[in-house]
């Protein structure tokens, strides 16, 4: 078949043929760089959210310690302790909160999605926590266990990030 065409038919045949499987490979290497890139950009906003995860989770083991040791102490200690203690809190707070507006982490990291969102969903009773607090009007098992189920919330979103890296 090949030795009624031309010479130059049979090269013009094969470098149109080099050439489309050159393509071929590069299409699939451009998309494999770009899966990657994606995947990289996505990682690169989960780890800084659990960074500011992090950051929130120790403010809050700190704030619940102090609320304990102000109410095993009748409010006699560590009063000053808790408030400079929900200031750090407060500040944590804010940025996770920040940040969490400017990503949409059911994209980033569906699994990390619904324990941010449960976590985040019982600050909104942190305010009457500390006004208990305040006036010794709750046990120190309630306080904890509402600090308890934040950070155990927070801190499981975290251990999830492997489940999306490659």
């Amino acid at each position: 078949m090949f030795k009624k065409i031309s010479v130059k038919s049979q090269l013009i045949f094969f470098v149109v043929f080099v050439v489309i499987a050159f393509s071929i490979v590069s299409i699939r290497q451009i998309y494999h760089d770009y899966e990657k890139s994606r995947d990289f950009a996505s990682l690169e906003k989960t780890v800084i959210l659990s960074t500011k995860i992090s950051s929130l989770v120790h403010e809050l083991q700190k704030e619940r310690g102090a609320s304990a040791g102000y109410l095993g102490s009748k409010g006699k200690k560590f009063k000053d302790t808790l408030e400079k203690q929900r200031v750090l809190t407060d500040e944590k707070l804010a940025k996770l909160t920040s940040y969490l507006s400017k990503v949409d982490l059911a994209k980033i990291n569906p699994l990390m999605n619904k324990p941010v969102q449960e976590a985040m969903g019982k600050f909104k009773y942190l305010n009457e926590i500390r006004s208990k607090v305040d006036t010794l009007s709750i046990k120190t098992s309630k306080v904890i266990a509402y600090y308890s189920y934040i950070n155990a919330k927070l801190l499981n979103s975290i251990s999830l990030i492997a489940t999306k890296s490659r």
